[in-house]
């Protein structure tokens, strides 16, 4: 009887590893698509950063230049 329980459990034992084994594949699919997007995200966000700082870059100029004389002004000087 020991042996016959022993050997259920031994049973119930290798599908629960069986389980667990699947569901770390799984686990490590889901890490490398995490891992991916992460990265993707990352490239955005500097692309985004690098557009940011061009903006306020133009922002600036267009704020400096507000009053400078129109390019043709200088012909008549």
């Amino acid at each position: 009887r020991d042996q016959a329980k022993n050997d259920h459990d031994q049973e119930r034992n290798n599908r629960d590893q069986e389980r667990n084994n699947r569901d770390q594949v799984k686990n490590d699919r889901d890490q490398e698509r995490n891992n991916r997007d992460q990265a993707k995200n990352d490239r955005d966000q500097e692309r985004n950063n690098r557009d940011q700082r061009g903006n306020k870059r133009e922002q600036q100029g267009n704020y400096e230049n507000k009053d400078a004389p129109a390019p043709w002004f200088n012909q008549y000087l």
